[in-house]
This record gives structure tokens, C-alpha cells and sequence, in this order.
């Protein structure tokens, strides 16, 4: 493996494409050398929701989340959607921690991930040598010599690359019959993890009120619809799973009786929650 030898960063605008399997890569970097250490610290409690994937080339660091912490090693990558509750943190502060990464935003990239991560878990062993890092270097040193600047080439090439990344995923799981990672929780916004505005603004550090603004500035929906409509959404994922009956779902997604559920599944989508199911 080829590991760059100066740090450098891209950071693109993100676009809505109006067709097409387009990723929104929002961003994308080598490590970066502050004078103090590499990022200080990640902080992934952010409101808006994104894709982050880390790749570990040289050094360690440290994950922190409400599981636990876990050592991020060399030729291994992380893969996890924010906001949630998961900290960066240098573990030998007096060394670099050598790292490539991707930001990825957008309903495709987010829910290509979600899936992803629910089927293969979001850390793996990935060679140093292999077609996915290789071409995520490459990926990475164009933006950062400025060689890609339309944006539509930028995300198609993240989707492209992405794809290479669940294809590399796919052929560890069937080869070595590798263990699922799960380090980080799903989001929260992406999930029904949190059953109200004010858990969810706990479970992230905010006050209600910060939360509730941010979010209708962000979505122009109120925390309650979204965090209804995101149940409903992981109701769908869950339809989709045999041998799940719907008291199970409803109890899964925060409702208390199944009759209640399935008067706000038709009424969002237009059919019971087994007629959608019966037509997946």
C-alpha cells in the first residue's frame, strides 16, 4: 500500500442530483496534522445525518461510545451514520494517527450504508493492498489535487467506490464467515431508538428546545413528525424480515398496542402494515 505522505483534505458542497444513483460525498481527506494531533477529538452528535467512513493506515485510536471503548487498528475501517453517541480520541497522543476518510450525505448514501452496516456490521479488516483502498487513496488524491470538480462526477465516483466497498464486505463474509462488528448504534434519527423529542435531545446532549429548532430549521418538520415518521420508516425495514408478526413490530417501533400502529402505518402509506408486506 501506497500511504500518502502529506496530509491534505478536500471538502466539496453537497448536491441533490436530480436522477440517477448519485452519493452525495460531501467530503473526503488524508489525515490532518492540526499542530496539536490528528482532529483533536470527533464529536458525532451533529443534527444533520450523514455517512462517515474511517480507514486506519498508521497509529491508533480510541472509539468511544455507550458500549464501551474499542481500538481502532491499522487495516481496519469503520463505517457508522450520525448523529449518535461516539467519540475520536487519539491513542498515543505523541503519535499520528494516519487515517482516509469519507463524508457522505443524501437518502442514497445513508440508506446504502444503514443496510450495509445492518448486514455486516461497521468495522472490518479490509487489506492494505486491496482493490477498495487503493482506490479510495486514488479517489482521495484527485479531489485533493483538485482533478474532479464537477459535482455529479465526484458523487457518481463515491457511489462507484461504495459499491467496491459492500462488494469487498460481501466476499470477507463469505470466505471467512467474518463476525459482525456492531461498535456504534444505528442513529437515532434514522432509527426509533428515541421515543420522544426529549429523549432523543438527551440521548444526544442537547437541551428539548435546541433540538426542536434545529431540527424544523433543518427538515421544516417538527422533531415529533420526524422522529413518527423515521419509526415508521424502520416499520417498513422490519415488515420486510419473515417470521416478524406485527404486535412484535409495533412493540418494536414504540407503539403500545398493534391497533394504534396500524392506524398510523395506513395512514402514512396508504396500506396495513401486511398488506405492505405481502407486497414487498
Amino acid at each position: 500500500m501506497i500511504i500518502p505522505k502529506a496530509a491534505g483534505h478536500y471538502l466539496g458542497k453537497p448536491i441533490e442530483p436530480s436522477e440517477g444513483p448519485y452519493f452525495q460525498l460531501s467530503g473526503a481527506a488524508y489525515w490532518i496534522d492540526d499542530g496539536v494531533g490528528v482532529y483533536g477529538s470527533y464529536i458525532y452528535n451533529a443534527l444533520e445525518p450523514a455517512v462517515h467512513w474511517i480507514y486506519t493506515l498508521e497509529g491508533n485510536a480510541l472509539l468511544e461510545t455507550n458500549n464501551g471503548t474499542h481500538l481502532l487498528q491499522p487495516g481496519h475501517s469503520l463505517a457508522f451514520t450520525v448523529p449518535c453517541q461516539a467519540k475520536i480520541i487519539r491513542a498515543e497522543p505523541e503519535m499520528l494517527w494516519k487515517h482516509l476518510v469519507f463524508y457522505f450525505h443524501g437518502e442514497w448514501a445513508i440508506d446504502f450504508f444503514d443496510s450495509s452496516i445492518r448486514e455486516y456490521g461497521n468495522y472490518h479488516a479490509l487489506d492494505p493492498n486491496g482493490a477498495v483502498i487503493r482506490e479510495a487513496i486514488n479517489l482521495i488524491d484527485e479531489l485533493v489535487a483538485g482533478h474532479l470538480t464537477n459535482q455529479h462526477m465526484i458523487s457518481a465516483k463515491g457511489y462507484s467506490w461504495s459499491i467496491k466497498w459492500h462488494e469487498g464486505l460481501s466476499s470477507i463474509f463469505d470466505e471467512h464467515a467474518a463476525e459482525k462488528k456492531h461498535l456504534i448504534s444505528s442513529s437515532p434519527l434514522l432509527g426509533s431508538g428515541q421515543k420522544s423529542v426529549n429523549e432523543l435531545a438527551q440521548s444526544l446532549g442537547y437541551s428539548e428546545r435546541h433540538i426542536s429548532r434545529m431540527l424544523k430549521k433543518m427538515w421544516n418538520k417538527t422533531p415529533g413528525k420526524i422522529l413518527k415518521n423515521n419509526r415508521l420508516e424502520k416499520a417498513k425495514r422490519l415488515l420486510g424480515q419473515p417470521g416478524l408478526q406485527v404486535s412484535e413490530i409495533a412493540k418494536q417501533v414504540g407503539y403500545k398496542n398493534s391497533s394504534s400502529f396500524i392506524r398510523a402505518f395506513k395512514r402514512a402509506y396508504g396500506k396495513t402494515p401486511r398488506q405492505f408486506a405481502n407486497s414487498i
